[in-house]
C-alpha cells in the first residue's frame, strides 16, 4: 500500500440535495440520514479529519449499530495526530472494526458503477481542484472557491445520469458551516461529474480506492460493468 499522504486542507467538496436521484445500492443504505457525518466538530484536527470521517461513515453504513465517532477514530491512531490520514490508516481502522473491505488500484468509472450496482460503496481520494466550481443549489459540482487544490477523502455511494451526463453521488465529510436553506448539510448527496472524479482519482491518487463490501446478511447483486 502506498504512503500517499493526504495533504488535506479538507476542502468542502460537497453535495447539494434537491434533485435527488435514487442511488444505486440504496437498498442497503437503510435510513440514508443515519450514516452521514460532518467533520467540523471533531476536535483539533477537524480540518484534516476527512480520512477518519469517511472511515467512520463507512463503518456506520456497514453496521447500523456502529457507535464510533470521528474523534475516536483519530484517537485510535495517535501517531497520526496533526496529520492527514493515509489509505493505510483508513484500512487499519475499518479492519479493526470488522468492516469488510477490499483495497484496490486502477480506478475506472465503469468499474465503480459495477461495484455500486453490487451494493458496495467506495472510499477514494481526490484533488479538489479537479471538481469544477459551481456555486449554486443544483446539487452538482464543487460549491466552494479555492485558489489551489488539496487532497481529500470522499465516499462514492451512487451513480446518476442527468441530461446524458454521468455523476457520482458523493458523501463529502467537509460540510463545515454550509447548509441548504432547508437545513440539509451540503456535504451530503452532492453530484460530481464522473469524468472529473475519474480524472482526479487516476491522476492524483494513482487510481487507488477502498471498496466497502456489504455485510454478510446482504446479498451481492451481480451486474455487468457499464461501458
Amino acid at each position: 500500500m502506498k504512503n500517499r499522504i493526504l495533504s488535506i486542507a479538507c476542502v468542502f467538496i460537497f453535495l447539494l440535495a434537491i434533485i435527488h436521484t435514487p442511488s444505486l445500492g440504496s437498498d442497503i443504505n437503510r435510513d440514508d440520514d443515519c450514516w452521514y457525518l460532518n467533520q467540523l466538530y471533531s476536535g483539533n484536527d477537524a480540518n484534516i479529519n476527512c480520512g477518519p470521517a469517511v472511515a467512520v461513515m463507512a463503518a456506520k453504513w456497514f453496521d447500523s449499530n456502529f457507535t464510533g465517532t470521528i474523534r475516536q477514530a483519530r484517537g485510535s491512531q495517535p501517531d497520526s495526530r496533526g496529520e492527514g490520514w493515509f489509505y493505510r490508516n483508513i484500512c487499519t481502522y475499518l479492519e479493526a472494526n470488522d468492516v469488510n473491505i477490499t483495497y484496490s488500484y486502477s480506478f475506472t468509472t465503469s468499474k465503480a458503477i459495477e461495484l455500486l450496482n453490487e451494493n458496495r460503496i467506495i472510499i477514494t481520494g481526490i484533488l479538489t481542484s479537479d471538481i469544477a466550481f459551481r456555486n449554486d443549489e443544483t446539487q452538482i459540482g464543487r460549491y466552494y472557491y479555492i485558489e489551489y487544490g488539496s487532497g481529500h477523502f470522499i465516499i462514492l455511494k451512487g451513480y446518476s445520469i442527468i441530461d446524458d451526463v454521468g455523476y457520482f453521488e458523493v458523501y463529502d465529510p467537509y460540510t463545515g458551516y454550509h447548509y441548504y436553506s432547508d437545513g440539509s448539510p451540503m456535504g451530503k448527496d452532492r453530484l460530481y461529474p464522473a469524468d472529473e472524479i475519474e480524472k482526479s482519482v487516476r491522476g492524483w491518487w494513482d487510481s487507488e480506492y477502498i471498496v466497502v463490501n456489504p455485510p454478510s446478511n446482504i446479498s451481492v447483486t451481480t451486474t455487468s460493468s457499464v461501458q
